[in-house]
């Protein structure tokens, strides 16, 4: 395995444990081209938390991050008072509640879960604070309205609404604004010497097209920011684990970054496996998480019960949504011939 590879496994296994590295892994970790492997599968934040480095793409994180919170606790309390149940997931609940809201990486937007009934309300309620659907418009340099037939278009064909979005300046010094000057896209623009920040809220009514929405609601629990609810801990592991195995395999993911906010839910946070284990086999998603689970439990020191992998098995179910172990594609490496394969052909 590539060296920049060893020292994500490294940072993954960190998330759970969160144990000190010894001279030759932080040798390895601040390696520069290392780091540079490390941000472009949008983990390099987790060298820097854990040797204790602030560098200005780190502090440009940070300041992105602490501007989406902020808008996100808004855009809670505004739903809280239009009456809105809403439920925090994927980024910023891993954040929030397992990295005491220190940034991990460039967080594109943020997500919340709300029941289809109350989008007219939902929508009221991101309008009074602000937001609106809006894209940026690079002509121009500022957000601008998206077209009505486009929103509706998107809307109808979708289980979330088109997003919703605000932009502030971010005050930067000069090496953090060296950093959105080279980056310059979504979401961070510079506009005549000065960087912008635009926050983008997704509102979802649902998770998946062929999940339903009501479970997750019914099994909520209190999230890490104010005034919401978040997913249980068993509904944030697998629906996190089958999205992520799902973008790999369809999408082109190549981020690790799920990875991180599983390794730490593993290490904080007991989980009902019951409750996913059912959810699992009512969505047909056995494979989806199988082969996650198991790397998991090689980073953490199996913290998975092994009788919750045995159930997971993709030979015990139909096999719908099956790619295979996907480890190769995200940490650039050939997965080797099976040696079953190999036995077999021997035998004969």
């Amino acid at each position: 395995m590539n060296d920049w590879a060893v020292g994500a496994v490294q940072l993954l296994r960190w998330c759970a444990k969160r144990h000190p590295f010894n001279d030759a892994e932080r040798q390895r970790l601040a390696v520069p081209v290392h780091l540079e492997k490390l941000r472009a599968r949008r983990i390099d934040s987790l060298a820097y938390l854990a040797l204790g480095l602030n560098p200005s793409v780190q502090r440009v994180y940070q300041k992105l991050w602490d501007l989406q919170k902020s808008v996100l606790d808004s855009v809670i309390a505004a739903l809280k008072q239009r009456s809105v149940p809403t439920l925090v997931f994927k980024g910023a609940e891993f954040l929030s509640r397992h990295f005491h809201s220190r940034a991990i990486g460039m967080l594109f937007d943020v997500d919340l879960l709300i029941k289809r009934a109350t989008i007219e309300e939902a929508k009221i309620a991101l309008h009074s604070i602000g937001l609106r659907q809006a894209i940026w418009n690079r002509d121009l340099g500022r957000l601008t309205d998206r077209d009505v037939a486009e929103t509706a278009r998107l809307e109808s064909a979708h289980y979330e609404l088109a997003p919703f979005s605000v932009c502030q300046e971010l005050p930067l010094d000069a090496d953090e604004l060296a950093i959105v000057r080279e980056w310059n896209q979504h979401p961070l623009y510079m506009v005549d010497g000065r960087a912008y920040a635009v926050v983008e809220v997704d509102l979802h009514h649902q998770v998946a097209s062929d999940i339903e929405t009501a479970p997750f609601f019914q099994r909520a629990v209190p999230s890490a920011l104010k005034n919401a609810l978040t997913l249980s801990p068993a509904d944030l592991m697998w629906f996190t684990t089958s999205r992520f195995y799902t973008e790999v395999a369809l999408h082109g993911k190549r981020s690790l970054r799920d990875f991180a906010y599983l390794a730490a839910l593993l290490g904080s946070t007991p989980i009902d496996w019951d409750v996913l284990l059912r959810a699992t086999r009512e969505d047909g998603l056995s494979s989806s998480v199988y082969y996650y689970f198991v790397f998991l439990n090689h980073l953490t020191n199996s913290l998975i019960p092994t009788e919750v992998i045995a159930e997971l098995d993709p030979a015990r179910s139909p096999r719908l949504r099956d790619w295979g172990w996907q480890l190769g594609q995200l940490f650039e490496f050939i997965e080797n011939f099976p040696s079953s394969l190999t036995t077999a052909n021997q035998l004969h």
